[in-house]
């Protein structure tokens, strides 16, 4: 364990001694004064049964709240209170007396006569006895038991030794006001821990239904077992007289807090997606020795069990909120919240176990029960923060969806115009073809059998039918000015055989001219024959090179060359008309044309700038 993880997990133990001080110190005063009522911090206590004590005098004065110190002598103990009050005036006959907070289980005796509702239902020999110490107690007086002055109220309170006997301030008074100040504790103490123990039984049953559909996010998993315990910590307060043992009934409860905790543990170790393992079997180990240990305990050491318990078990819970502390920057939101929801139900948890087996008079009041309403925030918070994070995946994939039906409609769409540009295409390599290609085939045929020909007519009429031959191939190219470039190669050898003149072909690379450039490839094509032709027609070279790279191509021939300045200015010849369409290509595409020419030969160099060919 490094030495950040222990200040980290240093930091969240002072957090929560912060926090129980907090809570311990704040302003709050549990038992007000009632109208029509008077609230009694005074009484005598005898260390014994009703039945004993009424036939006593053994009494003391002490002041309310009132502890009993925890014995190891086995069976059931009790103690008796006693009061003295006179009758109120007030506007209804009715008085009642409330006891807003005790433990464990009340007598009342009114001037002899027995006024508790619950009457005699607990058996001392077979030491079962109902654990009432989270209800509030109400019941009426009838008017013939008040007498005017001088009216005994004896409360016996009755519990297992191991368990501290307390009696807090006693209200006596008009009992349609202390009715409804009971009626208010009942839904304080009760009916919260009522809706908590619903709320956690219908959030573990949706945890362990979403670990049903994605088993892979174990967190779910963990989150209802650690629900499932909260009900069986829920079940200790909610129902007193389930015939189970009170000495197994209490080691179960602790042993729930425990499991509750050690889910979270592992929720934990979900949320920030680590696994500890040496950790996690220490705790795992630890757990099961304990909760071992604690069955084994005999009834009378189990207070001093449950203390020493409680306390290693608390210990080990620091780690869950150290654990979202330390790793944080994974999730900053989802940790803190767990963090902050965390230390608080420890806070809680720590009040009562101050107040259970340590310092009781300076606990004001129980937290405990808050605890399942505080984890459903948080569960609640984290299915609210995935749902948020599923609906911005949902958003992004419909966003992503659309894009691509966007991108593939435009695909289709350029797909489609160029089938029909194909389609178009073949149309007009058929038409020129068969149409106008086959008419000079045949005219050159013809021109071949008769016995004068015109050779000037039959040399254009070969020339139309080259140029109608390079435009087809340049519709045939799919635009690539490699495959137009290959093509005239074929065009070009059989012009070359007549002079015996060898063609040097090195087309390593050639510039791209862009996606749609059709016709700036057939201009390249023309400039290319061009040259060519005029090479072969005028300068009688032996060699005659053609040679590109990814920004240029050169035409270079070894003939006799020629005067720049004196074909451009024969402005009627052939010549000088072939170097003009030469220059006015060069520039329709946007490019550069440098031709040096002597003696040895001319050279011919069309390049394009980097933003050109790309």
């Amino acid at each position: 364990m490094s030495k950040n993880f222990i200040a980290t997990y240093v930091f969240s133990a002072t957090c929560l001694c912060l926090i129980v001080l907090f809570f311990v110190k704040l302003p709050i005063n549990p038992y007000p004064d009632f109208d029509n009522a008077m609230r009694y911090t005074r009484a005598e206590v005898c260390q014994s049964d009703l039945q004993t004590c009424q036939s006593t005098s053994d009494y003391t004065e002490i002041n309310l709240p009132h502890f009993t110190t925890p014995t190891r002598e086995p069976g059931l103990r009790s103690v008796t209170y006693r009061l003295y009050f006179d009758r109120l005036n007030t506007s209804s006959d009715l008085q009642g007396v409330f006891l807003p907070k005790y433990s464990d289980f009340p007598n009342l005796v009114l001037n002899g006569e027995r006024v508790s509702p619950f009457g005699n239902v607990y058996d001392r020999k077979n030491g079962q006895l109902p654990r009432l110490w989270s209800r509030p107690f109400y019941t009426n007086f009838s008017p013939n038991f008040v007498k005017p002055k001088d009216n005994i109220l004896e409360i016996e309170l009755s519990a297992h030794n191991y368990g501290r006997l307390s009696l807090y301030p006693v209200y006596i008074g008009d009992s349609f006001r202390l009715r409804i100040a009971h009626q208010f504790r009942q839904v304080l103490r009760m009916g919260f821990q009522r809706l908590f123990f619903a709320m956690t039984i219908t959030v573990g049953a949706i945890f362990l239904g979403l670990w049903f559909i994605r088993r892979h996010e174990k967190e779910y998993l963990w989150l209802s077992l650690a629900n499932l315990s909260a009900v069986v910590f829920c079940l200790h307060y909610l129902f007193p007289d389930l015939p189970v043992p009170d000495h197994l009934r209490t080691v179960v409860w602790a042993i729930a807090v425990q499991a509750y905790i050690y889910a979270f543990y592992h929720y934990s170790l979900c949320i920030i997606g680590m696994t500890i393992k040496p950790l996690t079997r220490l705790f795992s180990v630890f757990c099961l020795l304990t909760s071992f240990a604690l069955l084994l305990v005999p009834t009378e050491y189990l207070a001093d069990a449950l203390a020493l318990y409680f306390g290693l078990t608390g210990l080990w819970a620091l780690l869950v909120p150290a654990l979202f502390l330390k790793y944080r920057p994974q999730a900053k939101l989802v940790n803190g919240l767990h963090f902050v929801v965390f230390i608080i139900v420890l806070a809680c948890g720590a009040v009562d176990y101050l107040y259970y087996f340590w310092a009781p008079k300076r606990i004001p009041f129980q937290l405990a029960h808050f605890a399942p309403l505080l984890m459903f925030v948080a569960a609640s918070a984290l299915i609210a923060l995935r749902l948020v994070v599923s609906v911005n995946a949902m958003e992004r994939l419909q966003l992503s969806m659309q894009k691509t039906i966007e991108e593939k409609a435009g695909e289709i769409s350029q797909y489609e115009k160029q089938k029909a540009v194909n389609a178009e295409r073949q149309r007009l390599m058929l038409d020129l073809h068969d149409g106008v290609g086959g008419q000079l085939v045949n005219t050159i045929a013809y021109m071949n059998q008769t016995a004068k020909v015109d050779h000037v007519v039959k040399t254009s009429l070969e020339d139309a039918l080259r140029d109608i031959a390079l435009i087809i191939d340049s519709l045939e190219g799919n635009d690539s000015l490699d495959m137009l470039l290959g093509a005239l190669r074929n065009r070009l050898e059989p012009l070359m055989q007549p002079g015996n003149i060898d063609l040097i072909w090195q087309v390593h690379d050639t510039p791209f001219l862009g996606e749609e450039a059709a016709s700036e490839n057939l201009n390249v094509i023309r400039l290319v024959q061009e040259a060519v032709t005029n090479a072969v027609k005028h300068a009688n070279p032996k060699t005659i090179t053609i040679r590109s790279d990814e920004r240029a191509i050169h035409i270079i021939d070894d003939g006799q060359g020629f005067d720049i300045d004196k074909v451009a200015k024969k402005s009627g010849t052939n010549s000088g008309i072939g170097l003009r369409g030469i220059r006015r290509r060069t520039e329709e595409l946007g490019a550069t044309c440098d031709i040096k020419t002597g003696p040895d030969g001319t050279h011919i160099h069309l390049f394009w700038p980097e933003d050109k060919a790309l």
